[in-house]
């Protein structure tokens, strides 16, 4: 596989953990629009309660004005809400389209790993395999290296022993060549 496959699959990894990490940041803020709106719901509700208690006895109309006050405060703190939750909304649905668009590069690309972890495997077994035979080829040429060392030995004895006073050498000198020196 080339490097430009490879540094395309590192990108399309990192495009899918941007996006993931994206999905997430939503859903936090989703939740937490959630909770503060079910906080909001529960006051409301709790406050319409009393409402119909105000309502039915009179001497608690200042109860009853501090609770519109409350609820309308609760009120102009949750419009902003609407347009968030909206926002996050559409960010959701952008989200799950760009992951259903990417899901199929990432199963691509996870075949592909499954893929060149097989061949890892190969190759791992081919170079312990020519370990073990360069080892063997190493021990061999050891033992060459230590057999030509040997017949050097033996033949500069040779040479020594053919160039010397009383050698070979010294007794063809006339035999072999016109000009000797002895």
């Amino acid at each position: 596989m080339s490097s430009f496959k490879l540094r395309e699959l590192g990108q399309a990894g990192i495009a899918l953990i941007i996006v993931i990490a994206w999905a997430l940041t939503a859903v936090v803020m989703l939740t937490r629009t959630l909770i503060s709106a079910q906080a909001i719901d529960r006051r409301v509700n709790s406050i319409t309660g009393s409402l119909g208690a105000v309502g039915e006895e009179t001497r608690l109309v200042a109860e009853l004005q501090r609770t519109e006050k409350t609820a309308a405060a609760i009120l102009t703190a949750a419009k902003p809400l609407s347009p968030m939750l909206a926002n996050v909304d559409d960010a959701a649905k952008r989200i799950d389209v760009t992951a259903k668009s990417i899901n199929p590069n990432a199963k691509a690309i996870d075949a592909t790993v499954v893929s060149i972890n097989g061949h890892v495997r190969d190759i791992l077994g081919t170079a312990r395999s020519i370990e073990s035979t360069l080892v063997t080829i190493t021990g061999q040429a050891t033992a060459i290296k230590n057999s030509v060392n040997s017949i050097k030995g033996d033949s500069q004895e040779i040479q020594a022993q053919t160039n010397a006073q009383n050698g070979i050498r010294f007794h063809t000198c006339g035999l072999v060549f016109s000009e000797c020196t002895r």
